[in-house]
């Protein structure tokens, strides 16, 4: 089992848009209801950055039993969910020197 990045925004749940899902909680407040959002999903080397409209809200380093390569899905909550996508890019990029999971915006 891989990860799940969290895009929610009617659901109850404890885990808001950014999260890291059941692994580590974003705090909410950042995505446009009913209007289109900007993620930036980052794994390098192993951490996972999650970026919402230009917010750092989930930066994690990697479960050592959870695969960082493989298949990327893109999917609803349940059948009432409405979701859609635009300008999905999938970038290989070189890992960042030093830390894996550098505090500052190494990345950027």
């Amino acid at each position: 089992m891989g990860y799940e990045i969290q895009i929610n925004n009617q659901f109850q749940d404890s885990y808001a848009s950014g999260s890291i899902y059941m692994v580590q909680a974003a705090s909410g407040g950042f995505q446009n209801n009913d209007d289109w959002n900007t993620f930036n999903i980052e794994v390098r080397q192993d951490c996972i950055r999650v970026s919402l409209n230009g917010h750092l809200l989930a930066e994690y380093e990697a479960l050592i039993d959870r695969p960082k390569k493989g298949p990327i899905g893109l999917q609803l909550h349940d059948a009432k969910s409405i979701a859609m996508f635009r300008n999905v890019r999938i970038l290989e990029v070189s890992p960042p020197r030093g830390p894996a999971c550098p505090s500052s915006d190494l990345w950027l």
